[in-house]
């Protein structure tokens, strides 16, 4: 009778072994899970060493008030030809692909000046840059000035945050396209010309405002 027992109390041992070594593999194997999951947040574009000087060179802001009361804050960046390069660069760096993104992209069919305007007013209706009864919008580069050729809302602001400053959740986020080249503010090295201004206004009831690069 003895020999039997001894025979079970070893099938058992052994069976408990078998559990606590599934146990132990369950528990490592869900360590290594987790850890490849959990990633880094890249650095803000305020952090980054490349990116930065030049987003501050194209970026403007500006807050309006009138008698004390908060009328209208208004951030740009004109997406300049060295501005949209310095977006793909940062892109490839984080993402491993500089093909752009496609919100900032011209859909009108050509490579033309863009300007990524957000804007937050405590007046609701003028955060509306796309109505035209209540903005007039221009550009101003040299002698020439256009209206815009389209206006694009942004809906999807997740990646841009990852790129621009102005964009919150309290702003409305606007893509402007202009009948200009993105080359139209490059130096002219060779004859020593400087580099061309341009002036985005926009006016309404509540403010007139004016971003000048550079």
């Amino acid at each position: 009778m003895l020999q039997p027992l001894k025979g079970l109390r070893n099938k058992f041992a052994f069976a408990c072994t078998v559990l606590l070594l599934a146990g132990s593999l369950v528990l490592t194997t869900t360590g290594c899970v987790s850890s490849q999951v959990s990633s880094v947040a890249p650095p803000g574009p305020s952090e980054d060493d490349v990116y930065q000087p030049v987003l501050a060179r194209w970026t403007k802001n500006i807050r309006v008030f009138s008698k004390f009361q908060h009328r209208i804050e208004m951030s740009g960046v004109l997406l300049s030809e060295e501005m949209r390069r310095a977006v793909s660069q940062r892109l490839s760096r984080l993402r491993g692909s500089g093909e752009g993104i496609s919100v900032l992209s011209d859909s009108s069919g050509g490579v033309r000046l863009g300007v990524l305007v957000s804007v937050f007013s405590p007046e609701a209706p003028y955060n509306n840059l796309d109505d035209r009864t209540l903005w007039t919008l221009s550009m101003r580069i040299g002698p020439n000035q256009q209206s815009p050729l389209y206006i694009r809302r942004v809906v999807d602001k997740t990646l841009l945050q990852t790129f621009f400053l102005g964009i919150n959740q309290w702003t409305q986020d606007y893509l402007l396209v202009f009948d200009f080249p993105e080359t139209a503010l490059q130096r002219d090295n060779e004859n020593q010309q400087q580099l061309p201004t341009a002036e985005f206004l926009a006016q309404s009831a509540v403010a007139r405002v004016e971003l000048r690069w550079p």
